[in-house]
């Protein structure tokens, strides 16, 4: 009888990851992604009391509990959301031939009951919380929040990666061999080492990702090895001519949002309109033509603080901020960029040109914490525009290494090395 009820409970299981699948359409690419206009702040980081941890990217080893989930509900009352998890393979299609029980030790579904309600601000939320299980299998895979009542319409999803180490991954930090651009660019050569692993194809079975500052836009995917050298196990990845080069970009700017009371750095004033605050930042102004200046950022990152009243996040209040860059009218779109739009060119981080003030202007509604940005162009040809690349600009760089052998299934993240600067 209990065995029968397992399985019914199994099968409804798979059903519903079946329409998942289907909803977020079988054979493309799943990104990390708000679907709910009242969801905020979301936040995927390493369980670790520490506030850096917050900026760390979503990556943890099997079988390790590490990842946090935490994000805001801009309402007066708790929504019912639950969350299950999505393999993926390496260019994030959902890997619909892995079961449940291959990834999992328990089922796939994670009731996100652990809330609190805003305290004394001025935009009612609600603050969920909900701890990561621990998983079987290397490999990417998508958090899917989603309504209790609506389990095939994503509220969110959220990309995360869990990695063996099973090879070893050696930089070699260069710039590219044309000395023009590698005045303006960062080439990541590599070798990668698998002593203990019986890889029969390296050139086909092996495929590597590079990710800069944890972003997804500009990721370089490595089909094939430059050079094998299958006696000494090893494949390398040299590359001479900027490809799969990153445009080096500059410093990030960034701006201090956590009092209302005073103005932090970058911030020119905050005051009360209606039922909210606002922050306008100091101007910008374009960086392009100028010197490299070093100074340190958190890569596009941002962490949630407040210096007001008690100083929890419950305390937190949003802000609508006020972003202004001085410049010329160009043809092309102008976004305000970072882990504050999810590294995505979203509508509401598109800039209008104003001509009374000669400049760009946009808006967003944050909750008050540190913030990292630039102004990015959306045309990848001139995308640094107004930022500038220099060669010098300390970025992180992630690479990831994974393998499929012949007849499997999915594809397993092998290697994974993080480099906190270049």
């Amino acid at each position: 009888m209990v065995a029968t009820v397992m399985k019914k409970k199994i099968f409804l299981l798979s059903l519903s990851a079946f329409l998942l699948y289907t909803t977020i359409s079988s054979g493309n690419p799943i990104e990390t992604q708000i679907y709910k206009n009242s969801i905020r702040t979301v936040q995927l980081y390493h369980a670790i009391n520490e506030q850096k941890t917050q900026r760390l990217p979503a990556v943890v080893p099997t079988n390790r509990t590490g990842l946090v989930l935490e994000f805001d509900d801009l309402a007066e009352d708790a929504a019912y959301y639950k969350a299950r998890i999505i393999p993926c393979n390496y260019l994030w299609e959902a890997a619909t031939a892995i079961s449940d029980p291959e990834i999992l030790y328990e089922y796939n579904e994670f009731p996100i009951d652990d809330y609190e309600f805003s305290f004394d601000t001025k935009t009612d939320f609600v603050h969920f919380f909900l701890k990561l299980p621990r998983l079987k299998r290397s490999g990417n895979y998508i958090l899917f929040v989603y309504e209790e009542d609506n389990s095939n319409t994503p509220v969110f999803t959220n990309r995360f990666m869990v990695y063996d180490k099973a090879v070893q991954v050696l930089p070699e930090q260069k710039p590219s061999g044309t000395v023009a651009i590698s005045r303006i660019n960062h080439q990541i050569n590599f070798l990668v080492r698998y002593p203990n692993l019986n890889i029969v194809n390296p050139s086909q079975e092996l495929k590597v990702v590079i990710r800069q500052n944890q972003r997804w836009d500009n990721v370089q995917y490595m089909e094939q090895p430059t050079f094998l050298r299958e006696d000494l196990q090893e494949a390398e990845y040299r590359y001479f001519n900027y490809e799969h080069g990153f445009n080096a970009g500059n410093q990030f700017r960034f701006f201090d949002l956590r009092s209302v009371r005073y103005a932090g750095q970058n911030v020119y004033k905050t005051e009360t309109k209606g039922k909210t605050d606002e922050a306008i930042l100091m101007m910008d102004k374009s960086k392009k033509g100028e010197a490299y200046a070093i100074f340190t950022d958190i890569n596009g990152g941002y962490f949630i603080q407040t210096r007001d009243k008690g100083g929890t996040d419950l305390e937190a209040d949003y802000l609508r901020v006020h972003f202004m860059l001085k410049g010329e009218k160009i043809n092309e779109a102008v976004y305000v960029f970072g882990a504050l739009t999810n590294w995505k060119k979203i509508p509401e981080s598109k800039m209008q040109y104003n001509k009374e003030c000669a400049c760009y202007t946009a808006q967003l509604f944050l909750k008050q914490g540190w913030y990292d940005y630039q102004y990015i162009v959306d045309d990848p040809e001139k995308q640094n525009y107004f930022e500038g690349d220099h060669f010098e600009t300390e970025n992180l760089y992630e690479i990831f290494v994974y393998y499929r052998p012949q007849g499997a299934r999915n594809d397993m993240l092998i290697g994974y090395l993080p480099m906190d600067r270049y």
